[in-house]
């Protein structure tokens, strides 16, 4: 289990919860609690809350800085917490582009994490927002599933990666 920082919970607070705009109570102030995440969920006084705006969520999306464990190890959290909460047929959506998504999807479900290591040494900047373990980690069950989403645009890097699928599919 892993206990966030002060610093780390003030930057994941903006965890937001959709709902229709007349269901939204009046401002309040923003009160900082303790939260410990976990592959099994969210515990300490920082959870009840989010528990609580989980059950009547549809849709559920985390803002965070790039490159740092605990937005991807919250997100986990909060997919086992929606997975008890909703059931199991939660998708993620990830900020790559759809058509490299896809390709790194297929071999998170085929074969881990193994093969995106030697991928991103090879094209280290194939598929940001999937290069980081924590990032692929969380991607890899709802890969799995048939449950990933690539929502951005395609990004410069990932130009090699497609690529070579097409020449893979080229009759030379």
């Amino acid at each position: 289990m892993m206990r966030l920082t002060k610093r780390a919970c003030a930057a994941l607070a903006a965890v937001a919860m959709a709902s229709p705009a007349s269901a939204l109570p009046p401002r309040q102030p923003i009160e900082v609690l303790p939260l410990e995440v976990s592959e099994a969920g969210l515990a300490g006084p920082g959870a009840a809350p989010l528990k609580a705006a989980l059950q009547e969520a549809q849709f559920v999306a985390l803002g965070e800085d790039h490159g740092f464990a605990e937005a991807p190890l919250l997100g986990a959290a909060l997919a086992a917490e929606l997975a008890g909460i909703k059931g199991a047929a939660i998708h993620h959506a990830v900020e790559v582009g759809p058509a490299a998504t896809a390709r790194i999807g297929t071999m998170l479900r085929r074969d881990g994490l193994a093969p995106l290591d030697r991928l991103l040494d090879a094209q280290p900047y194939a598929v940001p927002f999937l290069s980081n373990r924590e990032d692929a980690g969380l991607a890899m069950p709802f890969a799995r599933a048939g449950r990933l989403w690539g929502i951005d645009q395609e990004f410069i890097g990932s130009t090699a990666l497609l690529c070579d699928d097409q020449i893979g599919r080229a009759h030379v």
